[in-house]
């Protein structure tokens, strides 16, 4: 790793430059699984909540639709 380290007590810290760091290391290779596996853990619980606004969404712009046709001049 890098070359500053530092004991304190019974752990030892490592530093490593932001020079030798790489940014997002393997990032976007893994972020479909990820993706993936984050909605396959969270579907059930998130599901009532998206059809809960969906349903909330349309009657909405339904309702706003309707009120508008009865004030067309």
């Amino acid at each position: 790793m890098g070359q500053a380290s530092k004991v304190f007590g019974k752990h030892i810290t490592y530093s490593v430059s932001p020079f030798q760091q790489k940014l997002f290391v393997n990032y976007f290779k893994n972020a479909i699984p990820h993706l993936r596996r984050g909605v396959k853990d969270n579907f059930l619980c998130s599901v009532p909540y998206f059809a809960a606004l969906y349903i909330t969404v349309n009657w909405a712009n339904e309702t706003y639709h309707n009120e508008m046709k009865d004030h067309w001049y």
